[in-house]
């Protein structure tokens, strides 16, 4: 495949024309490594040591909650010579070579670094070090960082390698620092994503210790009593039927979640057999709690204990009373030393006390679960926030995607976006704006409306406004309404009645639902939608199927207003879109919403950047 215009192939990749590439040594930084002989000056106060494990492959920010602590004489000279600055960057040179951590404002100082991490300081008035950092700890850095290794008996770079790294900046300061402020905004949301997500799991361990403390009328029995372990196994030659096979590396550790299953006749080992309900309790190394309640039948491994709950208990309820600590702790206690089994016999004997009815149980699961449910919901967005992170470091940092520049540059790289990275209209006869609009609700009535759940005008105008987005990529005659984006002449200037009178869309009424369905004519609208718009469109749409209105209403929402702070020669971040909300006396109210807190705003930018372009 050729290199496109305006484009040049170098050692790092295909780069746009006005970036450069330079080896790190080119811009005179300061280099230097930690030393030996640390172990020393630990000490249970002091400042910050930082390690690999200080270190991330995720996030370029470090990791701050298991510091080593040091204490360092005054007189002591590698305390001058290693003392970390603001803005440094670090860079593992041992084990697991080319982990990259960028120094911020919320690192302690003084701290300090140890032998296996490189430290350079660039002078920040010629090169931004944390678009740097972002640079180096993207992918094909990183496969070029790994080639560089030093030969030997242990794996390595020395600080010479380090100054031959190379990188591709762009021509200005501005420039890599917008990329820089993008993809930092981007881990801000990851980071309050994560740490809502531990305060999620804290709070439902303090609740199964709350749900499982004793009541008034609870009998205290062992957990021996109220369940049994199933010795059932599977005789591979009494059925030559398939079988799902769940294996230990099948469930989630903690999580509860099933990560995929074998299918398999070949089962000449025999498997532990276990049938819709029973709870499955990894025994091998059970403080990694692998806990899974099925939801069907098949066979697992030996390393299993499949429960079995007895009669007058309720599986959810028993499900979540394994996880407990009281009884995995009893399951710790463990045999074997490299890789050590609970023993039935001791968690069984468990004492634990149970609710008077199966109603109590069930209600105590139905708590834990809708908690459960909450977290799941909550690591769901936090995998797409990840994914679409990775996708801004691969657009960003290549030059794929140009933060706009000001004045003329600006209005050249829009057009450019415009031109090379949209999906553009294929028209091929006349026709008015009216009944293009109509052709457009039409379409996205047919593929989001249904008879249960038809297309309101709430969710069809934000709807109506990404397929804008995406296709023309500035979106006129959208206003700053009360629920976001809304353009009045959908409704007004005769798109829905054209939709309506040319019988590709009917009203319809579903309990309190009302919108959009298909209607009847609705193969001629998406005949002319064929002919005028790139196909893929509908496919691209899908992306938003399952977002709740409230979402949808928060990404349309500052997506527009980036579009104005853009007009404007602004930059687009949370404090400029939070400004530019509150100063709209319709769009005000909406931040008392929870949907737009910071961290809402801040996924809802990187969502725009990861949709759009930056």
């Amino acid at each position: 495949m050729g290199v496109m215009r305006r484009y040049k192939q170098t050692d790092v990749g295909v780069i746009p024309e006005d970036w450069e590439v330079k080896q790190i040594g080119e811009l005179k930084p300061f280099i230097t490594s930690g030393s030996r002989g640390w172990a020393a000056f630990y000490s249970d106060r002091g400042a910050p040591f930082i390690r690999i494990t200080n270190l991330s492959r995720g996030s370029i920010y470090l990791h701050l909650e298991e510091l080593r602590l040091v204490n360092l004489p005054k007189d002591a000279s590698e305390g001058i010579r290693t003392q970390l600055q603001d803005q440094d960057i670090l860079i593992s040179i041992t084990a697991d070579i080319g982990i990259i951590g960028y120094v911020s404002s919320e690192v302690p100082k003084p701290a300090y670094i140890n032998q296996h991490i490189a430290l350079v300081r660039f002078d920040s008035s010629k090169v931004d070090p944390k678009f740097v950092s972002y640079s180096l700890a993207s992918e094909k850095p990183q496969k070029l960082l790994r080639a560089l290794t030093d030969s030997g008996a242990k794996a390595g770079i020395s600080l010479v390698t380090v100054q031959k790294i190379h990188l591709a900046l762009p021509p200005t300061k501005a420039e890599q620092e917008a990329i820089a402020e993008a993809l930092s905004d981007a881990d801000a949301l990851i980071r309050s994503l994560e740490q809502l997500i531990s305060k999620k799991r804290n709070i439902k361990q303090g609740a199964m210790q709350n749900l499982f403390h004793p009541k008034d009328g609870w009998a205290l029995k062992n957990l021996g009593d109220i369940c049994s372990v199933s010795k059932e196994r599977f005789d591979p030659l009494s059925s030559s039927a398939e079988q799902r096979c769940i294996e230990l590396e099948h469930v989630s550790q903690e999580t509860g979640r099933l990560l995929g299953h074998l299918v398999t006749t070949d089962l000449r080992s025999q498997k532990a057999v276990f049938k819709r309900g029973d709870i499955l309790f990894g025994k091998l190394r059970p403080y990694l709690r692998k806990f899974w309640h099925a939801t069907f039948g098949g066979v697992c491994s030996t390393e299993f204990w499949v429960i079995k709950a007895d009669e007058g208990i309720r599986s959810e309820w028993l499900y979540w009373l394994v996880q407990s600590d009281l009884v995995v702790s009893a399951a710790n206690k463990s045999t074997g030393t490299k890789m050590p089994r609970g023993e039935w016999k001791t968690v069984s004997e468990t004492e634990i006390y149970v609710p008077r009815t199966e109603a109590e149980q069930t209600s105590i699961a139905t708590i834990l679960s809708d908690m459960d449910t909450e977290i799941d919901a909550l690591e769901s967005k936090l995998s797409k926030c990840r994914q679409l992170k990775q996708g801004m470091m691969h657009n960003l940092l290549t030059g794929k995607i140009r933060l706009v520049a000001p004045g003329i540059a600006k209005a050249k790289q829009r057009a450019s976006l415009k031109k090379e990275n949209v999906v553009t209209p294929r028209r091929v006869e006349a026709h008015n704006w009216a009944f293009n609009e109509a052709v457009i609700i039409s379409v996205l009535a047919d593929q989001f409306g249904k008879p249960d759940f038809p297309l309101g005008r709430k969710r069809r105008t934000k709807l109506s406004y990404l397929f804008h987005r995406k296709t023309d990529q500035e979106v006129q005659g959208y206003l700053r309404k009360a629920a976001g984006p809304y353009n009045p002449r959908a409704k007004y200037a005769g798109p829905e009645k054209i939709a309506q009178e040319n019988g590709y869309v009917r009203d319809h009424q579903s309990g309190k639902f009302n919108g959009f369905i298909a209607a009847e004519k609705i193969e001629q609208a998406k005949t002319y939608f064929a002919k005028w718009y790139d196909p893929t469109i509908t496919s691209w749409l899908e992306q938003f199927r399952f977002k709740s209105n409230d979402d949808l209403e928060c990404l349309t929402t500052v997506d527009m207003a980036m579009q104005g702070l853009l007009k404007e020669d602004k930059t687009a971040d949370v404090e400029s879109v939070r400004a530019l909300i509150a100063s709209e006396p319709e769009w005000l109210p909406k931040l008392k919403r929870s949907v737009f807190s910071d961290s809402g705003i801040a996924a809802a930018i990187a969502e725009s950047h990861a949709l759009f372009g930056p």
